[in-house]
């Protein structure tokens, strides 16, 4: 069993879009440093939600959600999220694509190529970093994994990674 402090904790967590229906009712739970968690369920469940709910991108309706033991828009620097569509920029080669949330913090371009370079390896695509256009959804989607790796993030929150669009 883990014992460290919870790296997110819902507490009576709703969520609602403007007046529609409820998403989430009254959700709880926690994790842990370590933890790998997988949410299951039919389309339009809220897995996607939850996600975004951690990551900050949405605000809960009502309870409490804490990252790191803070609001998860205060954490957003501690997570990175890859998306269920790739959203690559497609006049960039991978190995930009990948260095795109490292220049957008600030980081130097030498540091930036290299960190690339290593998370491009980490996916095996090292051998595709100067292609733009001829990947396939699968390959797309393990750039969008390696740019989120880029970031060293405590928290890679993953919506459907390994959905119908990578096939």
């Amino acid at each position: 069993m883990n014992s460290s402090p919870p790296i997110v904790k819902f507490d009576q967590v709703d969520k609602r879009y403007g007046n529609g229906p409820l998403i989430l009712d009254q959700l709880s739970f926690e994790a842990r440093r370590g933890d790998f968690i997988s949410l299951i369920g039919p389309s339009g469940c809220g897995k996607s939600t939850i996600l975004k709910l951690i990551s900050g991108l949405n605000p809960a309706s009502k309870g409490e959600l804490m990252g790191e033991g803070i609001s998860p828009q205060n954490a957003a620097q501690e997570f990175a999220f890859v998306f269920q569509e790739t959203t690559l920029l497609p006049w960039r080669t991978v190995l930009r694509n990948v260095e795109v949330p490292l220049k957008l913090r600030g980081v130097d371009k030498t540091k930036r190529t290299e960190v690339a370079r290593q998370c491009l390896k980490l996916v095996g695509l090292d051998d595709r970093a100067d292609y733009s256009r001829q990947l396939s959804g699968g390959q797309k989607m393990r750039v969008s994994i390696a740019r989120a790796l880029s970031l060293s993030p405590k928290i890679l929150l993953l919506d459907e990674p390994f959905g119908p669009s990578t096939k």
